[in-house]
């Protein structure tokens, strides 16, 4: 055989096994994002939801919801929108989460589409015993990624100059492989060393571009044709993000003894997401000194933003560049309208000098949140203040984000993202746990921080007074969704927070580590999450579901395990719940109180700032009326005579006020009573009792009502609930109630009755405030 063909059919095997290669590469990556996908939509139509194979999620209605979505609509039939609602708030779960999965399965069958593709055309190309000019293993180094950077930015490549640098990029990233090892690391040390020559590479591809260099290169490959909706260039841009966020890992170390973060990159890219420059000018009105933030490059932010959006959100955990993107927003986003009376002066243009409107400040706030926000263990740093910079303060910074004036959809997404994915990673075992349990446990010091973190602590205040604690509930019931995403992170884990035989639902020594087991907080903190989850109707519902069902499933295993008197199994097993049941309650009221006090005041405000205004307006025309009886002094016994007509004219005055303007109306707050929660409480225990014999088919037919079981809120036969609570006696379970409601009762005398008791959980300097 000539040696031609004996090369042709060497390259021709090697051409076979990197197509072998690039197809195994995409089944071990794509089939495990195929069975999650999956699995989502079998845990979605196990609840009663239709999934279309558009991945649209349909909610059931409260009749046809099945599993333990049903058992949740059951406790609400009494209120039907509350059912559905909660129908309908799960099926928007399922949505979320796959569409979440369909889009990174999409991203990754894209990137294995084109590894293929490339493969098969080599082996096209081979198999023709064409000549090929195969690409040369990756040679990276220092020099090589500056020469890379040049010829791109140059944009004079040939096909086969371009496939050759393409090839080096993309060998510069991270492998899955590597992303697990680093992502399951336990220490602080790099997770992950480098060969010198790829650290290197990316290093000086970076240094070569510069910020300027990077948002111009980034012109050039997002103006590129596009086929079937995509850009050929959008793996270049991707790589080139990717690559941003690795060498910015302090989780990702160099052979060479160097450690990744922020300062690996230039100092241009690292202002470019740093805070604006402060200047101090004297002021044109004053003549005093004035401090000013200058913010001259917003435009050049949120395109920056839009390139790292195309990196791999699996490269970019841990990253110091995701925290900094999210610290970046925060800052942007108290320059909103109320900030800027709190804060120094503040310029806000972009690279041209044009000033920054709200619409484009709000986009780039959504989108900087948005891409940080991916990197779980950077919003674990965010959370805890752990790994961040001297002086980052997590309560300052989420509160600017929260309180952002005129933030829109994508936005407060984006901003529940910090953390709503708590909820997803809790239990699992490991690294990856340690760090979402250690982001929950640091939820109080961001949204209710004390002096020293304990609960017990004075609240930490802003400037003026506020606790942050009262800002965020502000904050919450303004945007509701804020309020839901907190309830369904707490409503979703009693069982891990409050699990049977614990006796206190949120009971954790603010001392020690999270460690592989539950998270439970400090009792006042956790009541103090419990009420901003409360701020919102549905976070409402949310948390009374998932307390009403850790009843139903411990009064349906006493009945299945309790014998003849399974008020001693629930004794042994359920002492947590009266304390728990009512602190969710009690925070459910709270919040309730607290809006109400709000809008009473804002009423009250303007009530009486009405009814100021008249006064002095009639005060202004008495003295106007009574003016020609002013009295001169040259006039015989004038003092005498002007007391009086002072007198008259006072009388006068007063008596047209009197006539012409009623008291204020004023509107007052009523506050839930313990003893009618207390019955209600009582009534749907009896009632989840009766469901729980039901079920194990041991109801008399005499205590339905139709083919529906009693339901001891609505029965209106007083004969058929009396049967009912002697049914219910004659086993133990009404004196359990009992001793449940008196429990219950008592702990409900903590509801703050006046807006002076309030305050003892929102901090000393609660005052209702009118806007």
């Amino acid at each position: 055989m000539p040696n031609g063909e004996k090369i042709a059919g060497i390259t021709l095997a090697d051409a076979i096994l990197v197509v072998g290669g690039a197809l195994d590469r995409a089944a071990a990556t794509l089939g495990p994002l195929r069975q999650q996908a999956l699995s989502i939509v079998d845990a979605a139509e196990a609840v009663g939801c239709a999934v279309a194979d558009t991945g649209a999620v349909t909610a059931p209605t409260p009749q046809t919801a099945r599993g333990a979505l049903a058992v949740q609509a059951q406790l609400l039939l009494d209120n039907p929108a509350a059912a559905q609602s909660l129908c309908n708030t799960a099926a928007a779960q399922y949505a979320e989460r796959l569409t979440h999965a369909l889009d990174l399965l999409d991203q990754q069958d894209t990137a294995a589409g084109v590894e293929i593709g490339k493969a098969l055309q080599a082996l096209t190309q081979t198999s023709r015993f064409e000549k090929v000019t195969a690409v040369a293993a990756p040679n990276l180094s220092a020099e090589q990624g500056k020469r890379d950077f040049e010829a791109l930015a140059s944009g004079n490549l040939s096909p086969q100059e371009r496939r050759a640098i393409e090839e080096r990029l993309a060998q510069a990233q991270l492998t899955s492989s590597q992303n697990e090892d680093r992502r399951n690391a336990v220490g602080d040390r790099p997770a992950l060393v480098l060969p010198a020559g790829q650290f290197d590479y990316l290093k000086s591809f970076y240094a070569s571009a510069g910020k300027d260099g990077l948002l111009s290169l980034d012109d050039k490959l997002g103006q590129g044709p596009t086929i079937h909706g995509e850009s050929p260039n959008q793996i270049i841009r991707s790589n080139i993000a990717s690559g941003l966020f690795t060498l910015s890992s302090p989780n990702v170390g160099s052979s060479s003894g160097e450690t990744g973060g922020m300062g690996q990159l230039p100092k241009s890219v690292q202002d470019l997401v740093g805070p604006g420059v402060s200047r101090t000018t004297m002021g044109a009105a004053s003549g005093f000194p004035v401090s000013v933030t200058e913010i001259t490059n917003v435009d050049q932010v949120r395109q920056f933003a839009g390139l790292l959006d195309t990196a791999d959100p699996s490269v970019q955990q841990g990253s110091q560049l995701s925290a900094s993107l999210v610290t970046k927003a925060s800052e942007l986003a108290r320059y909103e309208p109320e900030f800027q009376q709190k804060l120094p002066t503040t310029l806000i243009e972009d690279s041209r000098g044009v000033p920054v409107g709200t619409g484009m400040l709000n986009d780039t706030i959504a989108e900087l949140t948005q891409v940080g926000g991916r990197d779980h263990l950077a919003d674990a740093a965010l959370l805890t203040g752990k790994g961040m910079p001297a002086g980052y303060d997590p309560s300052a910074t989420m509160y600017a984000l929260t309180h952002n004036e005129w933030q829109t959809d994508a936005g407060t997404k984006a901003k529940n993202s910090l953390w709503s994915w708590i909820g997803g990673d809790i239990q699992t075992p490991g690294p990856v746990g340690d760090n979402a349990r250690s982001a929950f446990a640091g939820l109080p010091g961001v949204f209710a921080p004390t002096q020293g973190h304990v609960g017990d602590g004075a609240l930490v205040t802003m400037s003026g007074g506020t606790s942050y604690v009262q800002g965020f509930n502000e904050d919450f019931a303004e945007h509701p969704e804020y309020a839901t995403s907190m309830s369904r992170l707490l409503g979703s884990h009693l069982d891990v927070l409050a699990g049977p035989g614990a006796p206190l639902g949120f009971e954790k020594p603010s001392s020690t580590e999270p460690s592989s087991g539950a998270v439970q907080l400090n009792v006042v903190d956790g009541n103090r999450l419990l009420m901003l989850a409360s701020e919102s109707g549905q976070g409402r519902i949310t948390l009374e579901s998932a307390q009403g069902i850790a009843q139903q499933q411990l009064l349906g295993q006493a009945v299945r395990e309790g014998g003849a008197d399974p008020s001693v199994w629930l004794r042994d097993n359920a002492g947590h719940l009266p304390d728990l049941s009512a602190r969710i309650d009690v925070a459910g009221q709270n919040a309730i109180t607290f809006q109400n006090t709000q809008q009473a005041t804002e009423y009250n405000d303007h009530q009486i700032s009405v009814h100021d205004a008249k006064v002095k307006a009639l005060e202004i025309a008495g003295s106007v009326l009574t003016a020609p009886l002013e009295v001169s002094e040259a006039v015989p016994g004038a003092g005498m005579l002007g007391a009086g007509l002072d007198a008259g004219k006072e009388a006068l005055t007063s008596s047209l006020i009197e006539q012409a303007v009623n008291d204020p109306d004023l509107h007052s707050v009523t506050v839930a009573q313990p003893d009618q929660m207390a019955v209600v409480k009582q009534n749907e225990l009896m009632t989840q009792a009766l469901r729980a014999y039901d079920q194990n088919g041991q109801v008399p037919a005499g205590l339905h009502d139709g083919d529906a079981q009693i339901d001891f809120s609505r029965d209106s036969m007083p004969g058929r609930s009396r049967d009912a609570r002697e049914f219910l006696d004659d086993r133990g379970i009404y004196a359990w109630i009992n001793e449940y409601q008196q429990d219950y009762a008592s702990k409900l005398q903590s509801i703050p009755q006046t807006n002076d008791e309030l305050a003892s959980l929102l901090g000393g300097g609660y005052v209702p405030r009118s806007s």
